[in-house]
């Protein structure tokens, strides 16, 4: 089954990766909520193609919508957990956000206010098994294509954490505000491969999950879409 690939905001966000561990389950534990997506009770178990738990309202057009809005990607974890820095997670985040925007412009016109040909996008990266889970970090709404290099200045290598994570997204009618397809998915966070973790790597694993996402929608859409390819 084809799963999101994603380091660990990505967030969730933060990769929607370098490994997965998804275990369909009728029920989504309560380990795998983090609140962001409000109500967990509409989820079922996916199917094959499909992330580890979905919601799809059966009546949503997806065809309809011709506009898109992305909202600032989200970070989600426990007040007590360690090991995570402020500004590496606002990174990946922000990058995340460019990548995202960038990807759904192929299909959308992307806007700032809504009507009700606009699809409204919501994306959020959480830590898997922690309690008392809250808004860490939210991205900024501006494309930063050249936030690599920056943050690359600043530290000689790419943000990288252990444990795992969760992908979670809504897409919502614009005008209505009305659920039409939720999603979430359990990741392992993205380690160094045979102990090595370069910046190619974290472009690439960020670049696969905006395009897996993009994927998604078209399927909903009912268009013929290539799938994407993990790799460089």
């Amino acid at each position: 089954m084809s799963r999101f690939r994603v380091p660990w905001i990505a967030a969730a966000i933060v990769s929607l990766l370098a490994g997965c561990s998804s275990t369909k389950q009728g029920t989504l534990p309560t380990t795998h909520r983090s609140g962001f997506l409000g109500d967990y009770s509409n989820l079922r178990a996916g199917k094959e193609g499909e992330p580890a738990y979905v919601f799809r309202e059966p009546n949503a057009n997806f065809s309809r919508y011709r506009k898109a809005m992305l909202e600032p990607v989200e970070v989600w974890r426990g007040q007590g957990s360690e090991g995570l820095d402020v500004e590496s997670v606002q990174f990946l985040a922000d990058y995340f956000y460019t990548l995202l925007f960038t990807r759904l412009a192929r299909d959308y016109e992307m806007v700032t206010t809504i009507d009700d040909t606009t699809l409204r996008i919501r994306v959020a990266y959480s830590r898997v098994g922690e309690e008392d889970m809250r808004l860490f970090v939210q991205s900024t709404t501006n494309p930063q294509p050249n936030l690599i290099p920056q943050f690359r200045e600043k530290a000689e290598e790419p943000p990288r954490f252990a444990g795992a994570t969760s992908v979670e997204a809504a897409f919502h009618s614009g005008m209505t505000g009305a659920l039409l397809w939720a999603g979430i998915e359990r990741k392992d966070i993205a380690r160094p491969r045979d102990g090595d973790y370069g910046w190619d790597d974290l472009g690439a694993e960020l670049k696969f999950d905006a395009e897996r996402l993009g994927y998604m929608l078209c399927e909903e859409r009912g268009d013929n879409c290539p799938r994407p390819v993990w790799g460089r």
